[in-house]
């Protein structure tokens, strides 16, 4: 099933420009600490390589400085010309000294970010270090005060992720922990009032994410044991079904949780699932060596049938789970780069055409990580945020594989197959007959 182009496949092709930015940031993130600026837009262009381009930024602002220049008043003067101190902070034929003093302008006007980057180009100059330290300090008051206002409006979701974003800016890892602190007092409510309608699987999704929170674990079982019953006799698409065993709450001590699984399709007597939520942060392909990566030689695959389905199942279920042809999909953007060949395998992971095809929209797309899927690098455990997770699908390289972003959007283009901090979700069809 295609979907219309006025939908996702303009998204595809505005990804096949580059990375989605919130994927660098977060990459970021992980591996390089750094202090975010969540609240305020970039007023820079960017080159094709996602680079800032300071001299396309002074070309543009010496041609709106020259434009002003030609304006007439009222009377058909020409207005004095004013040029803007941007055009110079980051013109690079301009000298270091004229760029500081420019940078300096762009602070006193109250143009902090300009002024921050401006001294952020000019490194070791004077005390431009200092001076970047001096502009970040309002952009990040700014910041601050959005946060508490997000906080004050009962917004607590957007307010934990701005106080987090801000990092130990004041007191904003205080902040953050009370805006978590709301957040499970209101997840509990909801996943409560859920169970007591009857709407056991939303009921439970809430309970698992709520870990040890008040009485979730046992809410948890209690949705577990009344949707057992049904999951194996007769689930239908959209069931949620437990099935084999992973390590999902950070608790080695009390062993591994049954896994949920999600019906995407029913064949007579065989259904197709999906992990619920995001099991493993795993590369695509370990294996540097590599120079061409496709679903069918990446080690991805290798785990999922091999380490994964070996410990995560018993020998009973592993007699339920078939063996099937996986078609090796192109890209549809990039259609040179080879998909390999068709597998034959017990677990896979979907394509980009059957994650548009199973699921209805982003929203549907978007999945959380478990407790211990986001402990190794996707978030916080006690408060996990929708995470990427790899499709099998090549990328615009021969080395890339595409992805489902926090939005629950398909990276067009994709990414690095060597890249850690993306999620797993297993696929596979499973054999009631049996």
């Amino acid at each position: 099933m295609k979907r219309e182009m006025d939908g996702k496949r303009k998204r595809l092709l505005a990804a096949a420009i580059g990375i989605p930015a919130i994927l660098i940031v977060t990459a970021a993130a992980i591996l390089i600490p750094t202090v975010v600026i969540p609240a305020v837009k970039s007023q820079f262009s960017f080159d094709d390589a996602g680079e800032q381009s300071a001299s396309g930024r002074a070309v543009e602002t010496a041609e709106t400085a020259e434009t002003q220049g030609d304006d007439r008043d009222g009377t058909g003067q020409a207005a004095v010309e004013t040029e803007d101190p941007a055009a110079v902070a980051f013109n690079p034929e301009a000298s270091d000294e004229e760029r500081y003093n420019a940078a300096l302008a762009l602070y006193e006007a109250g143009r902090y970010q300009d002024a921050l980057f401006a001294f952020l180009e000019l490194g070791d100059y004077r005390d431009s270090a200092e001076q970047a330290e001096i502009a970040r300090e309002p952009l990040l008051a700014q910041s601050y005060d959005e946060a508490v206002a997000l906080y004050e409006a009962g917004r607590y979701e957007e307010a934990y992720r701005a106080f987090r974003g801000l990092g130990g800016y004041r007191d904003c890892v205080e902040q953050a922990a009370r805006c978590n602190g709301r957040l499970k007092a209101a997840r509990y409510d909801e996943a409560t009032s859920l169970f007591e309608v009857g709407r056991y699987q939303e009921a439970l999704k809430l309970f698992w994410l709520l870990g040890g929170y008040k009485e979730s674990e046992d809410y948890a079982e209690k949705c577990r044991d009344i949707l057992f019953d049904n999951c194996l006799t007769d689930p239908q698409v959209g069931n949620v079904l437990w099935f084999g065993t992973f390590q999902q709450d950070q608790d080695w001590d009390n062993g591994t949780e049954p896994i949920a699984w999600v019906v995407l399709e029913r064949e007579e007597d065989r259904i197709l699932v999906i992990s619920q939520f995001v099991l493993v942060l795993k590369a695509y392909n370990s294996d540097e060596e590599r120079s061409e990566v496709t679903w069918e030689t990446c080690t991805l695959r290798e785990y999922l049938n091999g380490d994964f389905v070996d410990t995560a199942f018993s020998s009973g279920e592993r007699s339920m789970i078939q063996t099937v042809t996986v078609n090796a999909e192109p890209n549809q953007i990039y259609p040179a780069v080879s998909a390999g060949n068709d597998t034959q395998d017990r677990v896979f992971i979907l394509s980009a055409e059957e994650a548009e095809q199973y699921f209805p929209d982003d929203v549907a797309l978007q999945c959380l990580p478990t407790r211990y899927a986001a402990g190794l690098g996707m978030g916080s455990p006690d408060n996990p945020e929708p995470c990427f997770w790899w499709l099998r699908t090549p990328g615009r390289e021969p080395t890339y594989a595409l992805f489902i972003d926090g939005y629950g959007e398909i990276s067009g283009s994709g990414i690095g197959s060597e890249v850690e901090n993306i999620g797993v979700r297993p696929a596979m069809w499973i054999d009631l007959g049996s």
